[in-house]
């Protein structure tokens, strides 16, 4: 069962300078009972400049700690970003 987790930490990501034009990036995240971003895989690519930037912004994301009466293991979940030109 998912347990909702909130970011305590971090950065959105900023659209990159030099990209053409928006698009949808999604990565899948894994995150340790102690809130830290383990793992990351892109799952819906826009473009490599995008992926860098939503990427770059998931490192810096801390999650808040698994309560202690949940089980103590890795959990996952689908980041979506959309960015637009202006």
């Amino acid at each position: 069962n998912g347990v909702a987790r909130a970011i305590v930490a971090g950065n959105p990501p900023q659209f990159p300078p030099g990209a053409q034009s928006g698009g949808v990036v999604k990565i899948r995240i894994v995150v340790n009972p102690s809130g830290e971003v383990v793992s990351m895989f892109p799952l819906e690519k826009s473009g490599s400049r995008l992926e860098e930037a939503s990427m770059s912004a998931i490192r810096t994301w801390q999650f808040s700690r698994l309560a202690r009466n949940y089980r103590q293991t890795n959990q996952s979940a689908v980041a979506t970003f959309v960015f637009k030109a202006e």
